[in-house]
C-alpha cells in the first residue's frame, strides 16, 4: 500500500506539467490498478477496468493498422486513468473530454498518460489514445508525422457519432480550406486559437 501511495505522489507530480491546471482528486477516491502488456490502467470502476484490460491491445492494433501503420510496441509504460462519466473527468482532472499526451519529464524521460471518460462503447477510447501510438511510431522510425495527421487520425479513430459531432464543432475558416492546413504546427495553431 505504501508503494502505491508513493506511486501516486510521483505520478501526479510528473503529470501536472502536462495539464497546466493540475488535478483535483479527493483523498477518499481509490483507483483500481490493472496491467496488460505495456499499459497500466487505473480505474474507479472495476468492471470498466476489466473491459479495458481485455480490449486495450486490440484497440491499439486497430487504431494503427486501419491507417496502414505497423503495430509497434510501446517503449515506455502507458498510464491510463479512467473515470465513469464526464462530470468526474471535469471535477478530478479539470478537462472537458478524454485526452492522452506524451511528454518528457524534467529528466528527459518520456511519459505517456491518458485521462479517459468511459461512459460509451469501449471502441470510443481509440481516438483519444492515437496520438500516443503515433508518437511511438515517430520514435521507432525517427520520422516526424505532421501535427495535422496527429489531429486528424485522432478524430477519425473515434466512433461514427463522435466523428460527426467533431465535424459539426468545426468552424470552417480559410485556414482549413487551404494548403496552410497541412503545414500548420502546434504553436501556430495555438496562436490562431488565442486570436479568436
Amino acid at each position: 500500500m505504501h508503494k502505491l501511495k508513493n506511486f501516486w505522489i510521483v505520478f501526479l507530480i510528473l503529470v501536472t506539467p502536462a495539464f497546466a491546471e493540475g488535478t483535483n482528486i479527493p483523498s477518499d477516491v481509490k483507483f483500481l490498478r490493472r496491467t496488460v502488456g505495456e499499459f497500466e490502467i487505473l480505474s474507479l470502476n472495476d468492471e470498466q477496468g476489466k473491459v479495458l484490460q481485455k480490449n486495450l491491445p486490440q484497440i491499439k492494433k486497430w487504431a494503427l493498422e486501419r491507417w496502414g501503420l505497423p503495430n509497434v510496441p510501446l517503449t515506455v509504460n502507458f498510464r491510463i486513468m479512467c473515470v465513469p462519466d464526464n462530470e468526474s473527468l471535469k471535477k478530478m482532472f479539470r478537462i472537458r473530454r478524454s485526452q492522452a499526451e506524451s511528454f518528457r519529464d524534467h529528466n528527459g524521460k518520456t511519459i505517456h498518460v491518458a485521462f479517459l471518460q468511459l461512459d460509451g462503447p469501449i471502441n470510443s477510447v481509440a481516438g483519444s489514445l492515437t496520438t500516443v501510438f503515433l508518437s511511438e511510431i515517430e520514435k521507432k522510425y525517427n520520422h516526424k508525422i505532421g501535427f495535422w495527421a496527429h489531429r486528424g487520425m485522432n478524430k477519425l479513430n473515434a466512433t461514427v457519432p463522435k466523428i460527426r459531432s467533431s465535424f459539426l464543432e468545426l468552424k470552417i475558416k480559410n485556414s482549413f480550406l487551404s494548403q496552410r492546413a497541412f503545414n500548420n504546427e502546434r504553436k501556430k495553431l495555438a496562436r490562431i486559437g488565442r486570436k479568436r
